[in-house]
């Protein structure tokens, strides 16, 4: 426009540019960085100015005094002011506009942005500016604009430095979820971790994991989920053995979302990832609490109160593997009884048909798969009477296949069995006389309803 002498116009400059966006691919009208980025330009040539007049109005002198009278320093603390006052208007401007898409799509309020952008903006425009530079002296000079490039590298590193020392303060960001429908008491949501386990339980406000799965599976799928449902830190966290795919995330989970208490058998095995987690546990001082049979944890105030309960291992367990002392969890809230079992096999299952028969009646039973490929016993299942039953399913090992026969056996008792090969991750979510389970895949089925059997009415 300025070559051509006419007055540009900033609305229809980003209306060309997405245009022109969209003639090249129309999908982009729905991708996250073409809405935050419009919106946010958009929301700049609107707001930015009105904000701006707005906060300098305050730093002007007198109008009817005479310029020759402002002195110098007052001359370029006016300036100053002009500058500060633009790069915290834009910066308003866009992170308003960018709050309920960041929230959409990310689950996060960040805080921070705001003063962080006094610092990036200036600094993202000299990294335009030199990227320009060094396309325009590489025609004369490939070595000049390496030069240019590594002067960017190091505006490019500054930035980030600023933008992750901002982010780091406590209290900048923080993650908000959906509210959970109404009359929902709990959601259990058993996630898919294949050979693994993870677990994730809400209630009354109340956040809980059960396993954080393996390092990648805690950064890619657990985590991922908390902050999807706004938990900003966790009430507990439990540790069922030490296997590798069921704790092996726990250090990336200290680090982002840090636990209030940690559950443990305090049994030995010879698991280097256990060792590693107790003591980084130990060094950061969070409280450890001993999980052994007959160890109750009231989690939330909710009718009836929702607690957690240890049902194995005994203080003198023993077991070749770590799958003979897994801990064995018995879940109840609003009603609704839950069993995890983890990689427990038929030797506990024996165990506990001989000593906590009564304790064994469940809603629902979530199984993995024991190193011996035995877990899922029909006289305990018989004893457990689950309605439903989550069972994780991996083709590697061949011990973390169903045995051939076991489906069918389960489905002949009654139970609805969810194999996670099929159904991908499961919520349960609890309300007032029944629980729904859904699964995250369609070729999981549709959700279905069941009546808590095994408890009465939270309200009656």
């Amino acid at each position: 426009g300025l070559l051509l002498d006419r007055p540009p116009t900033p609305l229809n400059s980003i209306g060309a540019a997405g245009l022109v966006i969209l003639l090249g691919d129309s999908s982009q009208l729905f991708n996250s960085g073409f809405q935050l980025s419009f919106g946010a330009v958009t929301a700049i040539i609107f707001f930015a100015h009105p904000l701006r007049s707005r906060i300098t109005a305050r730093f002007e002198p007198d109008p009817f005094l005479p310029t020759r009278l402002i002195g110098p320093l007052h001359h370029l603390a006016l300036k100053l002011a002009g500058v500060a006052a633009t790069l915290v208007a834009v910066s308003f401007a866009a992170w308003l506009v960018s709050l309920p898409l960041t929230i959409w799509y990310f689950h996060l309020v960040s805080l921070s942005s705001i003063p962080a952008n006094l610092f990036a903006v200036p600094l993202s425009s000299a990294v335009l500016g030199l990227a320009a530079i060094s396309i325009v002296s590489g025609i004369v000079s490939p070595w000049l604009a390496t030069v240019f490039n590594h002067a960017n590298f190091l505006l490019a590193k500054l930035l980030l430095v600023i933008v992750q020392a901002f982010a780091a303060i406590p209290g900048s960001s923080f993650y908000v979820g959906p509210a959970a429908p109404a009359g929902t008491f709990a959601t259990l949501t058993v996630l898919d971790a294949g050979a693994g386990g993870s677990a994730v339980l809400l209630a009354d406000g109340l956040s809980w994991v059960i396993d954080p799965g393996g390092e990648f599976f805690a950064d890619t799928v657990t985590i991922p989920f908390l902050r999807m449902h706004g938990v900003n830190a966790l009430d507990g966290l439990a540790l069922t053995h030490g296997d590798a795919k069921h704790i092996g995330g726990t250090e990336r989970l200290l680090d982002t979302i840090p636990p209030r208490e940690v559950l443990d058998s305090g049994l030995p095995d010879r698991s280097p990832n256990r060792k590693r987690v107790l003591a980084i546990l130990a060094a950061r001082d969070i409280p450890l609490v001993r999980a052994q049979t007959g160890l109750t944890l009231p989690l939330a105030p909710i009718p009836p109160p929702a607690r957690l309960t240890v049902l194995y291992p005994p203080a003198n367990a023993r077991g070749i593997s770590a799958d003979d002392k897994a801990l064995v969890l018995r879940i109840e809230a609003g009603g609704f009884t839950a069993l995890l079992m983890s990689d427990a096999g038929v030797a506990t299952e024996q165990w506990l048909l001989a000593h906590a028969p009564k304790e064994l009646a469940c809603d629902l039973l979530v199984m993995g798969r024991h190193i011996s490929g035995l877990s899922g016993d029909p006289d305990f299942l018989r004893a457990a009477k689950p309605q439903a039953l989550i069972a994780s399913v991996a083709d590697f090992p061949p011990t973390e296949r169903l045995r051939p026969g076991w489906p069918e056996a389960v489905h002949a008792l009654g139970i609805a069995l969810y194999r996670q090969d099929e159904t991908g991750a499961v919520t349960v979510t609890v309300q007032r006389g029944q629980f729904t389970a859904t699964p995250f895949l369609a070729t999981g089925g549709a959700p279905r309803m069941f009546p808590l059997s095994h408890a009465p009415d939270p309200l009656r």
